[in-house]
């Protein structure tokens, strides 16, 4: 049987939050079905490269989102 997301998306978070210009995790939908998302400060070759593109079983879709921090 096949993990849900949220137990993918939580067992997987600290190693995707430990790549550089990886600012969080969600979930969200692909082509209308349940995926992970992986948003980054700033969406390059080299950083999508290194993130997986599924992860147990599950699509990972990376999104852009510049950096967040504090609201001032």
């Amino acid at each position: 049987m096949k993990p849900t997301v949220a137990d993918v998306l939580a067992r997987h978070t600290p190693h995707l939050m430990s790549i550089q210009g990886v600012v969080g995790t969600g979930q969200g939908l692909q082509d209308d079905k349940p995926c992970i998302i992986v948003f980054v400060s700033e969406k390059t070759d080299s950083l999508v490269g290194a993130i997986p593109s599924t992860l147990d079983g599950w699509t990972v879709r990376v999104d852009e989102v510049g950096k967040i921090g504090p609201i001032r």
